[in-house]
């Protein structure tokens, strides 16, 4: 198998991808040779550009070898003359150790260093093979939602733009890539470790023959190509027919949202759902479509579904936070430490520590004598889902109290609404 050729890789870089003069690029490398490769073919590229390379290694600490192992690629890519950071997951003990929990971890550090170091642009390895294991794992648990079937080429993540130049490529070839450039690079048993999802389907998937792998990838250009096409169509949708408020709550019409097509009406409703609840998971399928059923049915009512509560009317949908699946609790955020309130709002202090609790029925019977001068647009339903913050004996209720420079809140969402539903 030949190795990725310079040419082959800059056309890549240059048709797929825009960036800055002399960029500034991270990369996440894992030291296998996925990673080791695409160390090799940036590091070449880069010089081009007259740029830069920073790495980023991420200890899960889910091996005994694997601090002694990021040593050893600490070592081995500094030779190279490139900066590498050695991040850790301090994880709690309360925590599940999984591949998910791992991951956003992983992206959580390298997220933090990297406006640190002002970088805009982090590459990461994943290829053609993991493109494919990821449309079967989906086929195997029957999940056919949109977009589930892909790993997008490009993914924005908060300061980041997240690049995989390297999806057009096999796995082979990444390491025919490696022994070209005569890098070493690290077998992570992890890989192998059936415990895991990813390696009892890459198993099972090596079992394949010839002709059953390529129907397997026929199937997925396909099934890309019409999730790519439903995602235009709820965009369109969105941009013509949804409101959305800074404080949580999304609204659509519903006369045109019952005119849509059938697919169309459960994928418009999971994604508002998905991103209205702060879940990382979209609701059942079924469940949806027998909430569009009653729609049908029923001019005015309320239904609750994915930790959300709907109110439907003969003109409107309305989705709000369900107010008994909020799970926050007297919370103390020390100044310069962003949280996520309630998996939905960016809370931040720079100068201030921040007292934070929820709004209740018995809380409200004091603060709403000390709120009452300022002119109430929201109900109590929709203060309830926000948090009474405490600065220096001074209460704050964002959207409520007059907009302050003491602290930061805004709604965002684990996963937003814009977002494609890409694994």
């Amino acid at each position: 198998m030949n190795h990725i050729s310079r040419d082959e890789f800059t056309s890549i870089m240059n048709s797929k991808f825009i960036f800055e003069n002399s960029p500034h690029i991270g990369l996440s490398i894992s030291g296998g040779p996925d990673s080791m490769a695409l160390l090799m073919l940036v590091r070449d590229w880069i010089k081009i550009k007259s740029g830069k390379i920073t790495v980023f290694h991420f200890d899960h600490k889910m091996r005994k070898k694997s601090s002694q192992e990021a040593k050893w690629l600490n070592t081995y890519i500094s030779k190279f003359g490139i900066k590498c950071h050695l991040l850790a997951w301090e994880r709690d003990k309360k925590l599940t150790i999984n591949m998910h929990n791992a991951r956003e971890a992983r992206y959580k550090k390298i997220i933090e260093i990297s406006k640190k170091l002002k970088i805009i642009h982090l590459m990461t390895a994943h290829h053609s093979n993991d493109n494919l294991e990821t449309y079967f794992m989906r086929k195997k648990r029957n999940s056919f939602s949109l977009g589930l079937s892909s790993i997008p080429r490009i993914l924005i993540k908060e300061n980041l733009q997240i690049l995989r130049p390297l999806l057009g490529f096999s796995k082979q070839r990444l390491i025919s890539t490696c022994n070209f450039f005569n890098v070493k690079w690290i077998e992570d048993s992890n890989n192998f470790n059936l415990q895991y999802e990813r390696p009892r389907v890459r198993e099972e998937l090596g079992k394949k023959t010839a002709n059953q792998i390529l129907k397997l990838e026929e199937q997925f250009k396909k099934t890309k190509n019409q999730n790519e096409e439903m995602e235009k169509k709820i965009r369109n949708f969105f941009i013509k027919n949804l409101n959305f408020f800074e404080y949580g709550v999304f609204q659509i019409d519903k006369n045109k949202f019952l005119q849509c097509d059938k697919k169309l009406k459960v994928q418009i409703l999971k994604k508002i759902l998905t991103t209205a609840s702060g879940k990382i998971f979209s609701p059942r399928e079924s469940s949806v479509q027998n909430l569009i059923k009653l729609m049908k049915l029923n001019y005015c009512f309320k239904y609750t579904l994915h930790s959300c509560l709907l109110i439907i009317n003969s003109e409107k949908i309305s989705v709000f936070r369900e107010i008994s699946s909020i799970k926050e609790e007297k919370k103390i955020i020390l100044k310069g430490n962003p949280y996520l309130w309630d998996n939905r709002f960016f809370l931040y202090s720079k100068n201030f520590k921040l007292e934070c609790e929820r709004i209740t029925n018995k809380n409200w019977v004091f603060l709403k004598k000390y709120f009452a001068f300022k002119k109430n647009c929201l109900n109590f339903f929709i203060l309830s889902s926000l948090p009474l913050i405490k600065i220096n004996r001074k209460l704050f209720i964002p959207f409520l109290s007059l907009s302050s420079e003491d602290y930061d809140f805004y709604f965002k969402p684990v996963i937003p609404i814009t977002r494609k539903n890409f694994f």
